[in-house]
């Protein structure tokens, strides 16, 4: 998601967290120092490629989830997943494609002080 006009960036991450997963039950940790990039590949080929896009940046916050797993909702904004699981912060880089994976690297290790 994007931050909209006026929003800071932490207000854009709880809004996008709640519009792709009804969650707004949260305690944030922290956030990452500065901005994470990646670029798409060149036979990435998506819409955002023909939009003009190379890439994206972004900040990245840790929040602790404090409701009740009857809160998440991946229908209560226009659907974006199909399933959500617990799981394991180092296993995160393993499930995203490959071009993400060194930003998600960079995510881990900024956060893995919180990871069980």
């Amino acid at each position: 998601g994007g931050v909209d006009e006026g929003e800071d960036l932490e207000t854009a991450a709880r809004r996008e967290l709640q519009e792709e997963t009804g969650v707004t039950s949260i305690e944030l940790l922290a956030r990452t120092d500065g901005w994470i990039a990646y670029d798409f590949p060149k036979d990435y080929g998506g819409s955002k490629q023909a939009r003009g896009y190379l890439g994206q940046k972004q900040v990245w916050f840790a929040y602790r989830f404090t409701g009740e797993e009857s809160e998440i909702d991946l229908e209560a904004h226009e659907v974006e997943f199909d399933a959500w699981r617990w799981g394991g912060l180092s296993e995160a880089c393993n499930l995203i494609v490959p071009f993400k994976r060194p930003a998600y690297e960079q995510v881990v290790a900024a956060f893995s002080v919180f990871a069980a």
